[in-house]
């Protein structure tokens, strides 16, 4: 095994710790916010993404390679669900046909391709473009109703997404040998648990206000 793979299995092992440290912790609060409940989800299949491509290297063995690729191709969903509960907005319907569609190919395509690793990750090209239609959804959607510290949390979690997206083309071989997604997800593990803690819209006197706020019903 040569040297770039061994470190491609320790970004990717210490990947997939951190998210799925902070997923087992979202688990195990009781009383969770919905947006508490889409980054465990994010987390969660980060995490496994991360492991199954760690494996996929130190064991050879291919079936690692399409689960890791079924898994990439859920995350962009899982980002703009987030996004959307952050904003609490709906994405426009564009951007949401584009990211669902570009998951559904990306999960028929992986399967008629076959589980090998190398070349079936290449179809998942379409994960930092989809990523790139989320951050630019955070940053250009209207957030004049939201609070300061809403929108703070939000530029926090915007940052962490494009250093990911930018992160992420390494996984295709460019910029670095090695691919350094993983510590773009670290980053936003890191955002998710140091971010700050805004006030509910029409939460702002009382005691018992919950970060992150609870979508507003219908």
């Amino acid at each position: 095994m040569t040297t770039a793979a061994d470190i491609q299995m320790l970004v990717d092992g210490f990947g997939a710790l951190g998210a799925l440290a902070v997923a087992l912790v979202l688990v195990s609060r009781k009383g969770r916010t919905t947006v508490q409940n889409v980054l465990m989800l994010v987390f969660g299949l980060a995490g496994l993404f991360y492991a199954c491509r760690a494996l996929a290297r130190a064991t050879g063995v291919e079936g690692f390679g399409l689960v890791s690729l079924i898994l990439a191709c859920a995350l962009p969903l899982g980002a703009l669900l987030l996004a959307e509960n952050l904003l609490r907005r709906h994405a426009p319907l564009p951007i949401k046909l584009i990211i669902a569609g570009g998951t559904v190919l990306g999960l028929v395509a992986a399967i008629l391709a076959g589980s090998g690793l190398e070349r079936a990750f290449s179809l998942a090209l379409y994960v930092p473009l989809a990523l790139a239609l989320v951050l630019g959804l955070i940053l250009f959607r209207d957030r004049s109703t939201l609070a300061p510290m809403e929108n703070a949390a939000l530029d926090s979690y915007g940052r962490a997404l494009l250093a990911t997206g930018l992160l992420a083309l390494t996984d295709f071989g460019l910029i670095s040998p090695f691919g350094l997604s993983a510590l773009g997800m670290l980053g936003l593990a890191y955002a998710a648990a140091a971010g700050p803690a805004p006030r509910a819209a029409g939460l702002t006197h009382s005691r018992n206000w919950r970060w992150p706020p609870r979508p507003p019903s219908c």
